[in-house]
């Protein structure tokens, strides 16, 4: 089973953008599609690690800070995140690896990550990302069927 994870705060501006994206491929998804499950865990790391089993591919989506253009999508492999040779670049993706790694759950997959313009309290995504928001579901709708189809390099 693939299980798409939506990491984020919606009462953070762009910080929710993962969860907003989510909820849209929810609504998209067909019945054909039977093999890859949406979960919106939001910051609640806990009930993100109990909806992981060693038999799943897990791709976490979540809001990225890096040096690149807003609305940017990278993709990260879970092994080398796990392995520490990355460099947090999300609030989140520590909280759900870190109980991963403490309880020995053995995780595959993939963060799928997307660069925010501000993360401030608020509600709502920026204008920017609002912009781009079909163009980014888009795309990682297109990058969660490569990757349901094997044919992704992080």
């Amino acid at each position: 089973m693939i299980k798409v994870l939506a990491i984020g705060n919606t009462l953070m501006t762009d910080d929710g953008v993962a969860v907003y994206v989510v909820r849209e491929l929810t609504k998209r998804a067909i019945n054909n599609e039977s093999h890859i499950e949406y979960i919106i865990a939001e910051t609640d790391a806990m009930y993100a690690y109990n909806q992981i089993s060693d038999q799943d591919i897990i791709i976490l989506v979540d809001a990225i800070i890096q040096d690149e253009e807003i609305g940017y999508i990278k993709v990260y492999n879970l092994e080398d995140i796990s392995k520490n040779t990355f460099s947090n670049k999300t609030n989140h993706d520590s909280d759900v690896l870190h109980l991963c790694r403490l309880y020995n759950k053995n995780i595959k997959g993939y963060l799928i990550g997307i660069k925010v313009e501000e993360i401030n309290f608020g509600l709502g995504l920026s204008n920017e990302l609002t912009k781009k928001f079909i163009d980014l579901c888009n795309e990682i709708e297109k990058i969660i069927k490569a990757i349901s189809e094997g044919f992704v390099n992080a």
